[in-house]
Parts: C-alpha cells; sequence; structure tokens
C-alpha cells in the first residue's frame, strides 16, 4: 500500500481510481463496511482502490477547546488500512484555510482533478467543504456536474445506535472494552515505541517494556491488564500496567504503558508495538514494598496467562480481527 502526505503530490498518480473519503478514526465496523465496498468495486473495474484521510484530526484544527483524543494515530490507522487491500493512502494536511475550501472547488480541484475519481464512496452523514456546505444532496450534483459516481454506504447500527467514533472514546473511557470491541470489529489497542524505563521490570524478574502514549491518545481507566502484543508482526500474550507507577518514583512522569511478555527475551528498544487491551485484572495500586509488588506481579502474571491462553485457545481472536 502507497501512502501519499498531501493531495499535490498525489497529482497523476492515479487513472479513474475508486476513491473512499473519512478520517476514520478508529477504523470501526462502519468504516470496515465502506472501505471493503470501494475495494470490492476497485476490484470490478480493475482500477485501484485509493483512501482519502486527513490529519491532524479536524476536531483537533477547529475546535481545540474540546481537548479532543483519538482512538487510533495516524501510524496506526494506516497499519489497519493496509489490511483491507487498499492500493493508496493519501493524507490531506488540515487546516483552517483547507476547511474553508467551497464544495466546488474540492470536488473540482482534488477528487477529480488531482486524484482523478471515477467513482466516489462515503457515508451518508458525509459533508464536505466550508461550514460544512457540501451536503450528500450537493455532492451527487457536483459529482453529476464533473463526471464521477456518488456512491453513498448507509451508516451501519447497532440496534437503534448508530456505529460511531464518539460513542467509541466513551466506551474506552468508561472501559467498557467488550463493547467497543463490538463496535470496533476488533481489541481496542494503541501503537507506539517502545522506550528506556527505569528497569525495574528487570530487577523483579519481570523484564518490561515502556510506551509512552500520545497524550491526545484515548486510554481505558489506569490498572493492570491482560494483553496481546504484537512485535515484529508476531504476537505475544502478556500483562500491562497501565498508569503513574505509583510505587516509585520515576524519573519520566505521566501515563505510562509498562508491560510484560509472556516467553519474550528480545531487545525491541525503538520498535513500534502495538498493544492491544483483553481484560482488566484489576487497579493500580501502591504497594508498602517490593516484595509486596513482586507478589502480587506473580498473581497478575498467572491471571493475563489464564485470560489470554483461553482466549487463544477458545476463539481464535487475532490481533487485527476484523468483522466483514
Amino acid at each position: 500500500m502507497d501512502v501519499i502526505n498531501g493531495i499535490g503530490n498525489a497529482k497523476n498518480r492515479f487513472h479513474n481510481a475508486v476513491l473512499v473519503i473519512g478520517i476514520f478514526d478508529g477504523l470501526h465496523i462502519g468504516h470496515q463496511k465502506l472501505i471493503t465496498q470501494a475495494v470490492n468495486r476497485a476490484l470490478e473495474l480493475k482500477t485501484k482502490a485509493v483512501v482519502l484521510t486527513f490529519s491532524p484530526h479536524p476536531m483537533r484544527v477547529l475546535h481545540p477547546e474540546y481537548h479532543f483524543k483519538k482512538i487510533s494515530s495516524l501510524p496506526y490507522r494506516l497499519k489497519l488500512l493496509d489490511q483491507f487491500g487498499v492500493g493508496a493512502v493519501v493524507v490531506a494536511k488540515f487546516s483552517k484555510r483547507f476547511a474553508q475550501m467551497s464544495p466546488e472547488r474540492f470536488a473540482k480541484n482534488y477528487l477529480r482533478g488531482a486524484l482523478n475519481a471515477t467513482e466516489v464512496f462515503v457515508g451518508d452523514d458525509f459533508r464536505f467543504g466550508m461550514e460544512r456546505q457540501g451536503t450528500i444532496a450537493r455532492f451527487g450534483e457536483l459529482a453529476k456536474r464533473l463526471g464521477f459516481t456518488l456512491r453513498i454506504v448507509p451508516q451501519v447500527l447497532q440496534g437503534f445506535e448508530k456505529i460511531s467514533s464518539t460513542l467509541i472514546r466513551r466506551m474506552i473511557e468508561g472501559g467498557e472494552l467488550a463493547l467497543a470491541e463490538k463496535w470496533l470489529g476488533r481489541r481496542f489497542g494503541i501503537m507506539g515505541l517502545v522506550e528506556h524505563g527505569d528497569g525495574r521490570g528487570q530487577k523483579l524478574g519481570f523484564p518490561t517494556i515502556n510506551v509512552y502514549p500520545d497524550p491526545l491518545q484515548i486510554l481505558p481507566p489506569q490498572g493492570v491488564y491482560a494483553v496481546y502484543v504484537e512485535v515484529n508482526k508476531k504476537i505475544y500474550a502478556g500483562v500491562a500496567n497501565l498508569g503513574f507507577r505509583k510505587t516509585f518514583h520515576t524519573s519520566r512522569p505521566g501515563v505510562n504503558l509498562e508491560a510484560y511478555l509472556f516467553d519474550f527475551h528480545k531487545n525491541i528498544y525503538g520498535k513500534d508495538v502495538v498493544v492491544q487491551f483483553v481484560e482488566k485484572i484489576r487497579d493500580e495500586l501502591k504497594f508498602d514494598s517490593v516484595s509486596a509488588l513482586s507478589a502480587q506481579m506473580k498473581k497478575d502474571v498467572k491471571r493475563a496467562r489464564s485470560i489470554t491462553g483461553n482466549l487463544l485457545l477458545n476463539n481464535n481472536n487475532m490481533l487485527f480481527r476484523f468483522d466483514k
């Protein structure tokens, strides 16, 4: 899958592309339906399926006062999109100036011009252009005028509720990971760089990896979790503490994700990993002694092994499972 930063850099790269547009934060099952239909249509037409997405998230640009947090970082979104058979992803830089573009200019200069789209897939709640003036009806008129086909994909419902990134954020923050998993079509996870910690896990007999989440990353409640971790395209079970490491003074304050991977003995500093949260085991605690912490960690490891082992055995529930 090709990744192109900037619409201008995509000019003359595609011929009669099938384009699908969206932010795709979280890439939930509604997004998956939209992208899958576009990919299937591209296969029928023997052309390339292209995703047009935006970074930073428009909410961060237009409403910074909301302290918006994302479900998935751009690198994680790209990693997930790569599994759908998408030919390319164009990442458009979203700015206040970009937001002031008229629907006509966006459709003419970018969709039909730079990206040379022959068909465009969007969700039925899609709006675009200055002050969101680009309604579905207006988009349809522009498509006819400019010579491309507009495909509207209906929203996905769970019961009477529309699947949305907004509700999934609330589920994650509220610790409703099983419900979030149902709506995401996979377990919630974060992608991050393995960095050096204080080395205490090694001394305790539980060598850990440390990931410091982006401050803009949505996170579940602090505590100890059974997890799955993808390292170099391999999946390992483990146990992780998400929080402030209350027992010890740390050289790096802030939220930390510290994970002990079972049966893993490699040096992966500087590598990107994906940590998926399986089940919360307990809240984060402050211990009075190193021995008390060590004893509790042994219990946590035993509990996490039981959870992750049973899931692998009974559900064959892979790290990047999607519900098609």
